[in-house]
């Protein structure tokens, strides 16, 4: 009878022990959820190198493994400093020409790869910068936001906010959408710029319209430009909460 009592509790405990453990492995996969890399894009593709970003639910510290094969071996961290952020945006420095790079998102993503651009003989153009600010809904400042701008024809560019909610993209880097050769660039172009961070907003102006970028205000689209070009995004940033 007794050996009968000893077995049910060993039993018993085994029950509770796997149902504790799997109260704890949840609990860790919900914590592992708010880092997981979300609204991932690579942007900056040149022939010596290329920007990653990503947001997450919760503030992070966020870098980067990369190499030419899938064992890495090289690490990367933000481009701003190495601090936990809600905003992520790492640059891959000194890479080689037309060469496939493989890469993980740390914490939380599996390995991808990209291929830099060629080397080409025809000189970059040369024109204005795009600039702007950035502002939340109640007119303060984003404590940090992640800005993507899209030529016509051209690869995606970007950048970040930096004090006072200010940023600026330089266009001479900017590439044709198969990276074979740099973009020409007019003052007639459309751009469209995207601002993610506390909210969300894209505006759309001519390449010459100065004041088209002068505030974007997250939570917020608009034409600024006047000509009835509008592309739409979510109005306000949302995390999936798990």
């Amino acid at each position: 009878m007794s050996k009968i009592i000893v077995l049910v509790l060993l039993i018993a405990g085994l029950a509770v022990g796997v149902f504790l453990v799997g109260r704890q492995t949840g609990f860790f996969s919900k914590a592992d959820i708010s880092t997981e890399p979300q609204e991932i894009k690579v942007s900056n593709i040149s022939d010596n190198g290329f920007t990653v970003s990503w947001i997450t639910a919760k503030p992070t510290v966020g870098f980067v493994q990369f190499g030419e094969s899938e064992s890495l071996g090289d690490t990367t961290d933000d481009d701003r400093d190495a601090r936990p952020r809600l905003t992520h945006h790492v640059t891959l420095k000194n890479l080689s020409p037309q060469t496939i790079y493989f890469y993980k998102i740390n914490p939380g993503s599996n390995i991808a790869q990209q291929t830099t651009a060629p080397v080409t003989q025809n000189p970059p153009a040369v024109p204005e910068p795009i600039f702007g600010k950035a502002l939340k809904a109640d007119g303060s400042m984003p404590a940090e936001a992640l800005v993507y701008l899209q030529l016509p024809g051209g690869s995606l560019l970007s950048s970040y906010t930096r004090d006072q909610g200010n940023w600026l993209i330089t266009l001479n880097n900017a590439r044709t959408k198969d990276l074979a050769d740099y973009i020409t660039v007019s003052d007639e172009d459309v751009v469209s710029v995207l601002v993610s961070g506390e909210g969300k907003a894209e505006v759309q102006g001519k390449v010459s319209d100065k004041d088209a970028f002068s505030q974007i205000t997250l939570g917020h689209t608009g034409d600024l430009n006047g000509d009835g070009v509008i592309n739409v995004f979510d109005y306000i940033l949302s995390f999936t909460k798990k």
